[in-house]
């Protein structure tokens, strides 16, 4: 159970920083090439929500609704990382314009 908490906090300071250098970069919203301009980055952004949720309600105690489902995003944006795994991102363009 440390384990998959200490997991769970790595990867989602990992996914963070990643979220944060990524809008000092690019910008967040405005203009064209910005962090939200991006299918993928949206995800992430979703991802990064939904993590500091669960922080914040774990840190206060508080017991909200499992958002155990969206661990599984966090499967899939690191498979998305992994560029042998390309053909994936085809599919899940696919499924998205379905």
């Amino acid at each position: 159970s440390f384990v998959f908490t200490a997991f769970e906090f790595c990867t989602g300071g990992l996914f963070s920083l990643e979220f944060v250098l990524r809008v000092i970069c690019l910008g967040f919203y405005k203009g064209p090439g910005t962090y939200l301009s991006y299918g993928w980055n949206r995800l992430d952004f979703v991802v990064v929500v939904f993590v500091w949720i669960e922080v914040g309600s774990s840190a206060l105690g508080l017991k909200i609704v499992s958002l155990a489902g969206f661990r599984v995003l966090r499967l899939l944006i690191a498979i998305q990382r992994i560029e042998f795994f390309s053909d994936i991102e085809a599919i899940f363009i696919s499924l998205r314009r379905a």
